[in-house]
């Protein structure tokens, strides 16, 4: 058995391939100019996960995991770790424990902490985390969970109260680690 072809067959094939590639371009562009909505926030749970990714990462003296895969950026987590050794603050290796949980902005969750550092004074914090827009992945803007955040004198020093550790003031310092 021998099928004919209709002689326009082809053109209407090839004319489809092009229609639907324009179609798809078109809506890759649109997708593209239009990034829709935001995030899906985060959940306590992902946030939890994350501290406890930090709290390992300086378990094992991974300072750069910490910067590279729990921080949303490397160059504030390098920041505040100098901040954070200049200082002496070390953590000691527990768990920090949960105070409390806030949500301080759309899709936010901030863990508010309790913990203590090597030299057996405590200190009171909070993480936050938020899932970033280019990958969609819980991140935290301050990842060095036993750095007081946003507490304390101006001058950098670290003032001791009532059995914890306020601290303030700018983050310079050389990016050595202080030894545990």
């Amino acid at each position: 058995m021998v099928t004919r072809r209709r002689p326009g067959a082809r053109v209407v094939v090839a004319w489809s391939l092009v229609a639907g590639f324009a179609v798809v371009a078109t809506l890759v562009s649109v997708k593209e100019r239009d990034p829709g909505s935001p995030p899906r926030p985060v959940s306590v749970a992902e946030a939890e996960a994350l501290l406890t990714e930090a709290v390992r990462r300086v378990r094992a003296d991974d300072y750069g995991g910490l910067c590279r895969d729990v921080a949303d950026g490397a160059g504030i987590c390098e920041m505040l770790l100098r901040d954070a050794w200049r200082k002496n603050l070390v953590p000691d290796d527990s768990m920090p424990g949960i105070i409390s949980v806030t949500r301080p902005a759309d899709g936010t969750v901030r863990l508010h902490l309790r913990g203590t550092y090597a030299d057996g004074t405590s200190y009171r914090t909070h993480f936050s985390v938020h899932r970033t827009r280019d990958t969609g992945m819980p991140r935290s803007g301050a990842p060095v969970y036993w750095l007081p955040m946003g507490t304390g004198s101006a001058d950098g020093t670290c003032v001791h109260d009532d059995g914890h550790v306020r601290c303030g003031g700018p983050a310079t310092a050389p990016a050595v680690r202080p030894p545990r």
